[in-house]
């Protein structure tokens, strides 16, 4: 190798590795600005979702005035705008100083009852506890309940100090109300800044609707504890229908001697069917079969205490309400759903989340759907409101197989109390749910 092959080989690796070397540091430098620019992103992200969960309105409007008459003011010497800048300026200053401090609180929620009736009263029992070192300033406590929110003052706190207090709780309407979670909220007398803390235990309060007992001696309707014969004939059971010759395969416990002994022919019995009673209580949610929301909360209440005395004298009972299915697919999607009836009070939860809906299915498509998957039925409820027509009701009732009684129970607040039969079922008007007991009794006796 020359001279100059040598000094060129040794001038290019110098070059190479020059390059190498600022290639590398560009490398560096580009992965530092972008853990730099996520930082500030990061950091920028979180001030200011800080600053919409802290500032108000109110602060926003103090900050404009800061920020904007301020300067305005100072540009073209308007005093009265200085003023109002500096007098901002002082109120936020003030805000944040109110709320700065850490205050160390454990607070609990429970439900002194996790079920009421409508109307009845219920509290919700909140301890608020320093937990911390120091005194803590006054503060609230708020408990979102629904619609509305429950307010706690919280007095000034020494270290280990706790208050109690009990919140009442919305129970006016038949819902299921969630109760939680529960924030404790520091705020300035002006209400310029607020801080929350959240505590995400959550409850559901169970408001259920008002029922009334109805005895299983006077429900006259209902009053079949023992299963009803049918009109089938069966070779086994309790009710006996009568005597035909022995047939090759039946059972010959069943065989009446002295009938045999006078004709000299093998006679067996053969008896009525008997079923238990399986009753299918179908709540119409369909706003427009309602004149107002006071005939549906009737027509729940009605479901519900003729629901609560089938299960009381142990029968099946299937409580149908229909979906919400939208119109232009109506023809395609129908369905109901059944609300879970293996306890009474598992029944009335149910009652509690139903509501009224434009969207649900008519009365006469929930009953064919509940009669098509539903076998076994003696007995059916249809509960509906005072805009059902007759004619309505009979499409409905005939959805059912014959052998199944169907009454129709109409809430009708404007009405007088009666029982009739039209169209060949019975037809009972409930203006007031306390009438709901001898018209049922009417009824058994018609």
């Amino acid at each position: 190798m020359t001279f100059d092959q040598s000094t060129r080989s040794r001038t290019s690796t110098v070059t190479r590795t020059r390059y190498t070397t600022e290639h590398t540091q560009a490398g560096v430098a580009v992965a530092r600005g972008a853990a730099a620019w996520a930082v500030v992103h990061s950091g920028t992200t979180a001030a200011v979702a800080w600053c919409r969960r802290t500032i108000t309105p109110t602060g926003w409007l103090a900050a404009i005035l800061v920020a904007v008459v301020l300067p305005l003011g100072a540009w073209w010497g308007w005093a009265e705008w200085v003023s109002a800048g500096l007098v901002a300026g002082i109120l936020i200053v003030g805000a944040v100083l109110f709320v700065l401090g850490r205050r160390s609180y454990e607070v609990d929620l429970g439900l002194l009852r996790e079920r009421v009736v409508a109307g009845d009263e219920a509290f919700g029992g909140v301890t608020v506890r320093n937990v911390g070192q120091r005194t803590a300033l006054p503060s609230r406590v708020e408990i979102p309940m629904g619609d509305s929110v429950g307010l706690v003052d919280v007095p000034l706190l020494r270290a280990g100090q706790e208050h109690s207090e009990r919140v009442p709780l919305p129970t006016a309407q038949r819902a299921v109300v969630p109760v939680g979670p529960v924030r404790a909220v520091r705020s300035d007398p002006l209400g310029l800044v607020r801080l929350e803390k959240t505590w995400h235990r959550r409850y559901a309060l169970y408001v259920h609707p008002r029922t009334v007992p109805i005895p299983s001696t006077s429900a006259g309707l209902i009053r079949d504890l023992e299963g009803n014969p049918t009109r089938t004939i069966a070779d086994a059971d309790i009710s006996f229908h009568a005597l035909r010759e022995y047939a090759p395969g039946d059972s010959l416990r069943h065989i009446h001697w002295k009938a045999t002994a006078k004709t000299g022919v093998p006679m067996v019995r053969q008896f009525e069917e008997t079923r238990r009673s399986r009753m299918a209580l179908v709540l119409s949610c369909r706003a427009a079969e309602y004149a107002d929301a006071e005939e549906y909360e009737l027509a729940v209440s009605l479901a519900g205490s003729l629901g609560t005395r089938a299960l009381q004298d142990g029968r099946n009972l299937d409580l149908v309400v229909p979906q919400d299915v939208p119109e232009a697919a109506r023809r395609l999607l129908r369905g109901v759903r059944r609300l879970p009836t293996v306890t009474v009070r598992t029944m009335l939860d149910g009652l509690s989340a139903v509501a009224a809906s434009e969207n649900a299915g008519r009365l006469a498509e929930s009953c064919e759907l509940t009669a098509q998957s539903t076998p076994g039925l003696s007995i059916a409820f249809l509960l509906c409101g005072s805009t059902v027509s007759l004619r309505e009701l009979r499409t409905a009732s005939l959805k059912f197989p014959e052998n199944v009684t169907v009454v129709a129970v109409v809430a009708d607040p404007q009405s007088v109390p009666q029982v009739r039969v039209a169209a060949g079922m019975a037809v009972i008007t409930v203006p007031l749910l306390t009438d709901l007991r001898h018209l049922l009794l009417r009824g058994g006796r018609s």
